[in-house]
Order: C-alpha cells, then sequence, then structure tokens
C-alpha cells in the first residue's frame, strides 16, 4: 500500500512522533509497520529499556529521607497567628512539602515555611520525598486567643447581644397597643397619653363600622405623658356630618399613631 494513503500512525513521521510521546505504542508500531533499519529498531528500544530500567534500580536504591525539625515541640500551645516550620531534610535533593504546600529546600538541604494558625487545634503534616521514598513528621499547635482577642471577642458578644435585645424590644414595642385612657364629656374626647413618647400623625375614629361610615378626626402631635381635649365638632363623617355628643352616643374609639417611627393604634369601647 502506498504510504500516502496509510493512516498517519502507521507513517514513519508519526510512529516517530508517538515513540517520543507515549513510547510503549510508539515501539510496537515501530515492530508492526515501519521498514526501518532492525539494528534501528533494536537500538531505539534498547534505550528505552535501559531508561526503563535505570529507573527502576534508582527508586530501588533510592535513600529513605530524614527530616528533623528545629525546635518544634508537639502539642505546643501558642498565641500568635502563624508559627514558622524550620528543619533540615537528607539527602538535601529530597522534594519538601509542608501541610501541602511544596517548599525548595536550601543546597544544605534547609527549609522553611511559615504555617497560618486558627484559634484552637492545628495539624502540620511535614513530608519529604525522594525518588519515590517519602518520611513525613506530624505535628500539633494549640493556638491560644490574646488578651486582646478575648477583649474584643467579648466586646462583639455583647455587642450581638444588646443589638438583639434592642431588636427584641423594637418588635414589642411596634406591636404593642397604645397606652390611652379616652373620657368622654360635652367637651369632647379627652385622650391622655400614658407613654414617654410623643405620638404624632394620629387619626382617630369614633363609631367606625365594618365598612366604614364613623367620624374622625386627626388631632395635632399628643405630647407625652400630656392630655388633650378633641372638640365633639372636629369628628367629621366623609359627607360633611358632625358628630353631636347630645343625640349620638359614642360607642367605639379607634386611635392610630405614629410612635418612635411604628405604626401602633388602639381600639376601645365606652
Amino acid at each position: 500500500m502506498n504510504e500516502n494513503n496509510e493512516a498517519w500512525y502507521r507513517k514513519s513521521w508519526g510512529v516517530g512522533l508517538l515513540i517520543w510521546l507515549f513510547f510503549p505504542v510508539g515501539l510496537y508500531l515501530m515492530w508492526k509497520h515501519t521498514t526501518w533499519n532492525k539494528k534501528l529498531k533494536w537500538g531505539i528500544t534498547g534505550v528505552f529499556a535501559l531508561l526503563i530500567l535505570l529507573s527502576i534500580v534508582s527508586s530501588t536504591t533510592a535513600q529513605e529521607p530524614t527530616i528533623a525539625l528545629d525546635a518544634f515541640k508537639d502539642n505546643q500551645t501558642v498565641t500568635s497567628n502563624s508559627i514558622e516550620v524550620k528543619g533540615k531534610v537528607e539527602p538535601s535533593t529530597s522534594t519538601v512539602r509542608v501541610n501541602g504546600h511544596d517548599i525548595t529546600p536550601e543546597n544544605n538541604g534547609a527549609f522553611k515555611y511559615a504555617v497560618a494558625l486558627k484559634v484552637g487545634s492545628n495539624s502540620i503534616d511535614v513530608e519529604a520525598n525522594n525518588a519515590g521514598k517519602t518520611s513525613n513528621i506530624k505535628r500539633v499547635v494549640v493556638r491560644e486567643m490574646t488578651a486582646e482577642e478575648k477583649a474584643a471577642q467579648a466586646t462583639a458578644a455583647k455587642q450581638k447581644s444588646d443589638d438583639e435585645k434592642r431588636a427584641a424590644e423594637a418588635k414589642q414595642e411596634a406591636t404593642k397597643a397604645l397606652d390611652v385612657k379616652v373620657n368622654y364629656g360635652w367637651g369632647g374626647v379627652q385622650l391622655v397619653n400614658n407613654e414617654t413618647k410623643d405620638w404624632s400623625g394620629c387619626s382617630i375614629e369614633l363609631n367606625n363600622g365594618l365598612f366604614g361610615g364613623g367620624y374622625s378626626s386627626k388631632p395635632p402631635t399628643i405630647v407625652a405623658k400630656d392630655t388633650v381635649i378633641i372638640p365633639w365638632t372636629n369628628f367629621t363623617k366623609g359627607d360633611g356630618t358632625r358628630f353631636s355628643y347630645g343625640s349620638t352616643a359614642p360607642k367605639t374609639i379607634d386611635i392610630h399613631c405614629t410612635v418612635g417611627g411604628n405604626r401602633r393604634h388602639a381600639n376601645l369601647g365606652n
């Protein structure tokens, strides 16, 4: 078959590329499909066989690395937010990882790495690798909070507690009924604000039924701990009819006011 019509991996350049990129497949295709000189084929095969042999020998004869840490006690307690891991590895050509971070030792095998610490228990794992042979050392470091951190934590906890308390009080304040005392007389409706905050934007309804139809009045601000009298003539219906105390008895009164930014109300009978 003409080489131009062959699949690329059967052509000389394709086989050469596969030998370089993935030699097991490349070697198989070289022996199977190429017409190269047998001496060349054996030479290429021998080179890769030698490389594999050297790799096996290297891995079996490699020295197991040893790690020596400088003054690093297990289960020690510190208050700093980091700790420097220092030590030496033998042989010095070994690779070192501290908690998963790769470190390049110096020519004499010395290495160091700063590990960030969280409050509580922290695991420190130092691993050395020399041609596939590994060794590791594990340490535990306990970080306690400094006096400043403890004070800040206590302040934050108190602030949170105070905020939650104020929020609960504000919610309760926003939903509770107005503390008001109501008296009726010939002069009008007497309202007593028994609270410590002023009431503003008030709307007062007399004898307001399920579908409306009552008399309404909008008095000015009712000052805290103050008493106001709203004349009967100030209460009118939508058609302009004024309330007449002599002919109509006040049966119910609905009071809506804004107090401290919250809209609150009170509903009272006579």
